[in-house]
């Protein structure tokens, strides 16, 4: 398995969360292929050379956001690679591009408007004067299954 993403602290806290969650299943660590700043298709089309060229054994990739994932499915429809069937991909955040690429794409989608939300609650407390011992809250996710992976 391959994990793609950049070096800021989201993407570093998904890979160290896919690696953790492989080992707990007695898996091989993933392949780390590091993207250049930002969410761009073109980063997605670049690791997926990287994968195809440096990891060919590469059965499966987590991109750390959709966009980077469709710009691998891009490049994967490209080079005539059968997604789901020789390279799995699933991205991360249930964007409104994931339903449209082809094949659709398998994303993680996590509360966004429940995030802001809470981070909103969060804040006025503290402004009001509160001190919150947990400033952390894990609002869950879910998998959305698509055609991809």
């Amino acid at each position: 398995m391959a994990f793609v993403g950049g070096e800021d602290a989201r993407g570093l806290a998904r890979f160290a969360g896919m690696a953790d969650a492989l080992k707990s299943h007695r898996l091989a660590a993933p392949q780390r292929v590091q993207t250049a700043a930002g969410s761009f298709f073109r980063a997605g089309r670049e690791a997926l050379v990287d994968i195809v060229t440096h990891h060919p054994k590469t059965d499966a990739a987590f991109f750390s956001n959709d966009v980077i994932a469709a710009g691998a499915l891009f490049e994967c429809n490209r080079r005539n690679i059968k997604v789901p069937e020789q390279l799995a991909i699933a991205g991360f955040a249930n964007l409104d591009i994931a339903p449209e690429v082809t094949p659709a794409l398998t994303t993680v989608h996590v509360g966004s408007q429940q995030i802001g939300e809470k981070a909103a609650q969060m804040l006025l407390a503290r402004l009001g004067g509160a001190t919150d011992a947990h400033p952390v809250c894990d609002l869950g996710f879910s998998i959305v299954p698509r055609e991809s992976a």
